[in-house]
């Protein structure tokens, strides 16, 4: 009897094994990401990558040129843009399961190795662009045309116009490259590079932030990998590592 029992014991336990669910298979997820939050994604990828078994392809390009890959059928599983383009992509269905990540703040970047006061204020900011050469910026980017009504509300939009460089690609290009002397970016966009450096934020009272979201694309053969990455940055990425790269971490919550 024990024998039976024993023997019936050891069948129950490798039926229990055989139905048992196996675990997920590693998967490689190809992201697209805006530059504004590529040095985040960069700090946080590895950490994923250990603690989840999948493989990130990290992408960066700018929104524009994203939209347009995007648009035209570009295989990849996750996107990482301002969220006003992640909701135009869900409508039509581009991009599904839509979700805040963080708030990008604009910063005033300059070229590595080169130094001079930062502006703690407005009336600084403004002093600070009537007295350099060149400003770098793009008017399609983030914040770019706030940028052009806050010349305009400081008083130097006449004065500082011959000066500014818009571009469709990141303006810190133009900074590295020499062709400008400041450049308006992201934060999270300057802190990502090691040929320029931070000279400020905005000063508080003009600062323009931008939500970043993330969204699977609707293509996406790894969509719990890929919703897995999305939740992954939203509730368990270290805040404190966000911070470091001009991100500022959103409580989740669904778009």
């Amino acid at each position: 009897m024990l024998r039976k029992t024993g023997i019936r014991s050891l069948l129950l336990c490798c039926l229990a094994g055989l139905t048992r669910a196996a675990p997920a298979p590693p998967a490689d997820l190809t992201v697209l990401s805006v530059p504004a939050v590529r040095a985040a994604l960069e700090r946080l990828a590895p950490a994923y990558e250990k603690s989840a078994g999948h493989k990130l392809h990290l992408t960066f390009a700018p929104a524009a040129e994203l939209q347009q890959r995007i648009a035209a059928g570009a295989r990849f599983d996750v996107a990482l843009l301002p969220a006003p383009l992640v909701t135009t992509l869900t409508h039509p269905p581009l991009l599904r399961e839509p979700r805040d990540l963080a708030r990008a703040g604009m910063g005033i970047a300059m070229r590595s190795g080169t130094t001079q006061p930062a502006p703690r204020n407005a009336a600084q900011l403004r002093e600070l662009l009537l007295r350099t050469g060149p400003v770098a910026m793009a008017r399609a980017g983030a914040c770019g045309e706030r940028f052009l009504l806050l010349l305009e509300n400081l008083g130097v939009a006449e004065q500082i116009a011959p000066k500014l460089v818009d571009t469709r690609d990141a303006s810190i290009d133009l900074l590295a490259a020499g062709r400008a002397d400041l450049a308006i970016a992201p934060i999270g966009e300057i802190t990502g590079r090691a040929d320029v450096a931070l000279l400020a934020p905005w000063p508080l009272e003009v600062q323009c932030y931008q939500t970043m979201a993330g969204a699977v694309s609707v293509h996406s053969r790894q969509r719990g990998a890929a919703r897995a990455f999305l939740h992954f940055i939203a509730t368990e990425a270290d805040a404190g590592a966000l911070r470091e790269r001009g991100q500022e971490p959103l409580a989740e919550r669904s778009r």
